[in-house]
């Protein structure tokens, strides 16, 4: 709002978000920090404005055809056909967004851990990254990626139909039951619940999908403040990036108590004292072994529990014109264009 490279003009919601650069900026002053006065500076864009587009072909149209010059993330079913053309540069490096299928474990049938494992072993995740991300992705083997300080691996529940089946049954479910799934619109979202409800289908699970735009599926997800029994939301397709690079910020806005809708993002309305205390003790402590510790606890515990279902480690994945030089997605999304430009 006024002290970095780029300030704030207009927010037309759902249309466009406009900055403009800000020649009092700091980072150009040299008695501040030895940057290069504005007036002799390669600085870059006047303006960048953001557009949500949800449509992924697009969003890759629009790059191809010069409306866009930056997009993210690519839709993994266009990396290929953008690493061949010579007026775009496409990116893709490692990232460390987790998708989930979060699970409201306050609502029956998923109050039972058997019925949340099972969903867990009925969907095949080899073919979810095969599929939905066209290879661009790792299977997820815990909360947080491998990126994140503290991550721990876990053993992967392998896709496996007649545990599935066997747990459902222990539960009470030998015929399923009918639940639904909430998700932002977009196309890789849908792309994504086509798919599990297809995996679920065959364990008798029917997967009700309820995609909807990002402002209503927000309220209605996190606008909220009732008991998780009684939420809307029973499934919720999402990915989470923990922006602080740090095991915590991957854990304890999804999964404590004090993350519970409207205050965070525990969909799950997940509540553990165990794991209450292991975030403690890891939010309490600067000493590396003990928190390492924590986390690594509190890492075997969601894994053992599944609120979530942890289904894959995203790629990070963007593309520009081949003109423009200099802009960096980092892994959490963030963008980076202090030293873009655009040559000719």
């Amino acid at each position: 709002m006024g002290t970095g490279q780029y300030t704030f003009v207009e927010w037309i919601e759902g249309d466009h978000l406009t900055l403009a650069l800000n020649p009092e900026w700091w980072g150009y002053d040299a008695e501040i920090c030895g940057g290069t006065p504005l007036a002799d500076a390669d600085a870059g864009f006047k303006t960048i404005t953001f557009k949500p587009v949800t449509e992924s072909a697009t969003r890759v149209a629009m790059l191809q055809a010069g409306d866009a010059q930056v997009i993210w993330p690519t839709p993994t079913e266009s990396v290929s056909v953008l690493e061949m053309d010579p007026n775009v540069t496409s990116y893709v490096d490692d990232g460390i967004v987790v998708r989930f299928l979060m699970l409201n474990t306050q609502k029956e049938p998923f109050t039972d851990k058997r019925v949340r494992q099972a969903i867990d072993y009925a969907i095949n995740k080899d073919a979810y990254i095969a599929v939905v991300k066209n290879g661009l992705a790792t299977k997820a083997d815990s909360v947080i990626g491998p990126a994140v300080q503290y991550y721990k691996p876990n053993e992967i529940r392998e896709y496996n139909i007649e545990k599935a089946k066997e747990l459902l049954a222990e539960a009470g479910y030998p015929d399923g039951f009918t639940t639904t799934a909430m998700y932002a619109n977009t196309t890789a979202n849908q792309k994504q619940a086509e798919f599990l409800k297809q995996q679920l289908e065959q364990v008798g699970i029917n997967l009700e999908l309820k995609g909807m735009e990002s402002a209503i599926l927000n309220e209605r997800i996190q606008g909220v403040d009732v008991p998780g029994s009684e939420a809307e939301v029973d499934t919720y397709i999402i990915g989470w990036s923990p922006s602080t690079g740090d095991a915590d910020w991957g854990i304890r806005p999804l999964l404590a108590k004090e993350s519970v809708p409207p205050m965070s993002y525990n969909i799950c309305y997940f509540e553990n004292d165990e794991l209450e205390g292991y975030i403690r003790a890891g939010l309490e402590s600067a000493d590396d072994d003990v928190r390492r510790e924590a986390y690594a606890k509190a890492q075997d515990l969601i894994w053992e529990e599944t609120p979530l279902v942890m289904l894959c480690v995203d790629s990070n994945t963007w593309a520009t014109s081949a003109n423009v030089q200099n802009v960096k997605i980092y892994p959490d999304g963030a963008i980076n264009f202090r030293n873009a430009k655009m040559t000719e």
